[in-house]
């Protein structure tokens, strides 16, 4: 698996902050597509490679946890409660929990790929289990966070977003290898060419 601690990486140039998070999510979302169908081949017995599932741990647990939720728990949620910004009923404490829920599903996620390696039936079970639940709360927890985002695009200033990218450039520099989120976004396109042959 990818290693997520090291010393440099470069980020994408360019953009507000919350411009960078909606990318993230829309990374998410294409593996979060994926992940529903590798679980339709499972149900169907259909023959699918264990470092699928590999793959994909390693984009959520990196990608997603080390480096997105981390940009949203450290710097973006903190600034925006000093400024008061909340969108009604999605208070940001909630999100801080739904973040929770899906690191412990991708824990789960990645015992169920070990199984599965191991071509133990309990594997594939835990794999259709978990997957289904963490793909429906990762998609109703994307839909809160960019209604959360419009809210910060109309309140935050420019100057605001240019000090929070600036922190997210920070933030990624101090926990990723350099070119980390270069090969996890490459690693998307090749979850979605795995898949092309799939019925």
């Amino acid at each position: 698996m990818l290693s997520s601690v090291g010393p440099k990486i470069y980020s994408t140039p360019g953009g507000l902050a919350t411009a960078v998070l909606r990318r993230e999510h829309e990374a998410a979302m294409r593996v979060l597509n994926l992940l529903d169908r590798a679980v339709i081949r499972l149900k169907g017995k259909r023959e699918i490679s264990p470092f699928f599932f590999e793959q994909v741990v390693d984009f959520l647990e990196i990608y997603i946890g080390c480096a997105h939720h981390a940009k949203e728990e450290e710097i973006l949620f903190p600034y925006l409660k000093e400024k008061s910004i909340e969108v009604d009923k999605i208070p940001i404490d909630t999100i801080h929990q739904d973040h929770e829920e899906e690191h412990r599903l991708v824990r789960q996620l990645e015992i169920g790929f070990e199984l599965f390696k191991l071509k133990e039936p309990s594997g594939a079970e835990l794999l259709i289990e978990v997957a289904g639940i963490y793909t429906h709360i990762a998609r109703r927890h994307i839909l809160k966070e960019n209604s959360l985002f419009m809210l910060a695009d109309e309140r935050l200033s420019p100057d605001d977003q240019i000090y929070l990218r600036a922190r997210f450039d920070l933030l990624e520099r101090n926990k990723l290898y350099e070119g980390t989120p270069e090969r996890l976004k490459e690693l998307v396109n090749e979850l979605e060419r795995q898949a092309f042959h799939w019925e």
